[in-house]
């Protein structure tokens, strides 16, 4: 075998190792989801909850990344939503974004942006 034979080869192990390290879904939101039962669909209150504040700013404007990010709804019966926002099948520091709402007495109320950019 010779020296660009090797090299080859070396390089497409390398793309078996980088694809094989890829985040799903399930690895981005899991920590903060876990109990929670994924929602098919969006809830149809959802422009209503993007627009409450957390932090001072509408959670709308806190979801955007610098990359772009998929849409998924968790629920925890039904009083808790929670959306995560994530990088779909990135290799490499994936970015996920979540945000729990709690139904109040009063309305909904929105948690804390959290944001998590690498594992």
């Amino acid at each position: 075998m010779n020296l660009r034979d090797i090299l080859a080869s070396l390089a497409a192990i390398s793309l078996v190792g980088c694809a094989s390290d890829r985040v799903g879904t399930a690895d981005l939101c899991a920590d903060r989801a876990s109990g929670w039962k994924i929602s098919p669909d969006a809830p149809a209150i959802k422009p209503q909850l993007l627009g409450l504040e957390s932090g001072g700013q509408p959670v709308r404007e806190q979801l955007r990344g610098g990359v772009p990010l998929t849409e998924i709804w968790f629920s925890e019966g039904p009083d808790r939503l929670m959306i995560c926002r994530y990088e779909a099948e990135a290799d490499v520091c994936p970015v996920a974004i979540t945000v729990e709402f709690t139904r109040e007495s009063n309305g909904w109320s929105a948690g804390p942006v959290e944001s998590r950019l690498c594992r």
